[in-house]
């Protein structure tokens, strides 16, 4: 069978010998065996002719004529085990007259890898799957889905975005990205290269590309103005097609706690926290409220020689170095508390748990907390007095939990006003504060202006407080320095709006 090649892109051979690295490993991940690259086209051998998106996506990728040959499945079997693969495949984005990482794929700042990313570590010829400083080929020989998601993460990254959603509708794709918290839509596609970017994606991300129909996760990392980012990738499909959502976290942001929105009070709370030889610290809120950013300021802020530090996650988002960090695999029932097991017995001083989800990693947190360990790890609750109801659904008795737990913070995040066009209103304002009482205020705004269009530029975290001074069964109304009563100083001085604290609350 042969199929239609793309027009003709003229390529260097360290660019060849790249793309042919790619090319084989597209093939090996659908268990066929690429035989011969030739100007022209590929040939490929199948056990039985292959699905047409995967061989669209060959031919996507080497912008060549496919032709495949049907082989017994033994004899292909059998060539796949015993031939053995050229270099560039066994070491893909490694160029062997340089040894220098570029992307292999036809696109430009990504590596995808499909598994946490690992730590920079000079040099960076040893590590393969770091991101290229600049483009491998000039955007003229790159095709078009290829330039509209260079230039699709590049624009996301410049207005600040945190998610890209590609989604698909009736007709062609919509593209939306979350900036400051709300979706804003973008341009969308031409219709004739929506399923290729589709493709892309997946190549980068190192998903199977012709699984549509179950859900996948990946990952890659990408490289913009000298900063590097880690884009998680999941795919869904739906009825008009594959949903991707792109996630992007820089690596290199400024995790420190002083940069996070703590006032001296919380900061110093923390850090008495954080100075603990034993218990648990946990931090709550809703997915998207900025935890991550906090746990690992608290990791970089104990990250010393003379501690041993370990982490489990779902995924590794930044790599810190002098840390210990492992990501679950549940395709192998890798779970939190298989790996919380194993780190028991690695002499930790800190554990770092992503996130409590199940019973048995509550249990192994708490055990890890009351045999002489600092654990740092996230809940899902709304509130901070929450965490003790959660805990009880887990099943914790409530003597660890009075024993172990040092410290509990609630987090959200609000839009921050712009600083170049923020007023104070003429009229106060009064609220009712989580007391009971009353408290006037004369509050801010912004209408907008050409530096943010919108009155908010960026976001800033709004904390609140639990310590073990306060019992477990007082309610919110009774705890000093609720989220609530936080957001109101935030919005008292200027920072941000009364309707972003009424949005925080749902008021």
């Amino acid at each position: 069978m042969q199929t239609a090649a793309p027009a003709p892109v003229t390529r260097t051979g360290g660019e060849e010998q790249l793309l042919l690295a790619e090319v084989h490993a597209l093939c090996e991940r659908n268990e066929l065996m690429l035989i011969d690259y030739n100007p022209d086209a590929v040939r490929v051998a199948a056990a039985q002719q292959p699905r047409r998106d995967i061989v669209s996506a060959i031919r996507f990728l080497a912008g060549k004529r496919v032709d495949i040959e049907l082989w017994h499945s033994e004899k292909l079997a059998y060539c796949r085990r015993n031939t053995p693969l050229p270099e560039p495949v066994l070491f893909p984005g490694v160029t062997p007259e340089t040894n220098t990482p570029v992307s292999a794929d036809t696109g430009n700042n990504c590596t995808g890898t499909g598994s946490p990313l690992p730590p920079p570590a000079p040099p960076p010829a040893q590590d393969p799957r770091r991101a290229p400083e600049t483009d491998t080929w000039p955007a003229e020989q790159q095709s078009a889905a290829v330039r509209f998601v260079n230039q699709l993460i590049a624009g996301a990254i410049a207005k600040r975005a945190s998610d890209i959603h590609i989604e698909p509708a009736q007709q062609g794709y919509r593209i939306r990205a979350r900036i400051d918290g709300q979706l804003h839509t973008l341009n969308s596609p031409p219709p004739e290269i929506s399923s290729e970017i589709i493709i892309r994606i997946k190549i980068i991300s190192g998903l199977d590309i012709a699984e549509k129909r179950l859900p996948q996760d990946g990952q890659f990392e990408w490289l913009e103005n000298n900063t590097r980012y880690a884009v998680r990738v999941a795919t869904l499909p739906t009825i008009y097609g594959e949903k991707v959502v792109l996630r992007l976290l820089s690596t290199t942001q400024n995790l420190a706690l002083e940069k996070s929105g703590l006032t001296a009070r919380q900061l110093e709370t923390l850090h008495t926290g954080l100075g603990s030889a034993t218990g648990i610290i946990l931090l709550t809120g809703p997915t998207g409220s900025g935890k991550t950013a906090t746990l690992y300021g608290c990791l970089q802020y104990l990250n010393q020689n003379n501690r041993n530090i370990c982490s489990v996650e779902d995924p590794v988002e930044i790599p810190l170095r002098g840390i210990t960090q492992t990501q679950i695999n549940p395709k192998i029932e890798l779970g939190f508390a298989a790996i919380l097991r194993a780190l028991l017995r690695q002499d930790p001083d800190v554990i770092m748990v992503g996130e409590i989800r199940d019973k048995p990693t509550a249990e192994m947190a708490i055990k890890a907390a009351h045999t002489g360990h600092l654990v740092l790890s996230t809940l899902h609750t709304n509130s901070a007095e929450d965490t003790y109801s959660r805990l009880r659904q887990l099943g914790i008795d409530e003597y660890f939990m009075k024993t172990c737990i040092k410290l509990i913070i609630a987090q959200r995040l609000v839009r921050l006003l712009c600083p170049r066009c923020k007023t104070q209103k003429q009229k106060t304002e009064t609220v009712i504060l989580s007391s009971g009482k009353t408290h006037q205020l004369t509050p801010w705004q912004a209408n907008g202006c050409d530096h943010c269009f919108s009155g908010y530029y960026g976001r800033t975290a709004c904390f609140a407080f639990l310590t073990p001074q306060h019992t477990m069964s007082s309610s919110a109304g009774e705890l000093p320095g609720s989220l609530f009563d936080a957001g109101i100083a935030l919005a008292e001085s200027g920072v941000t709006t009364l309707n972003e604290i009424y949005h925080m609350q749902d008021i």
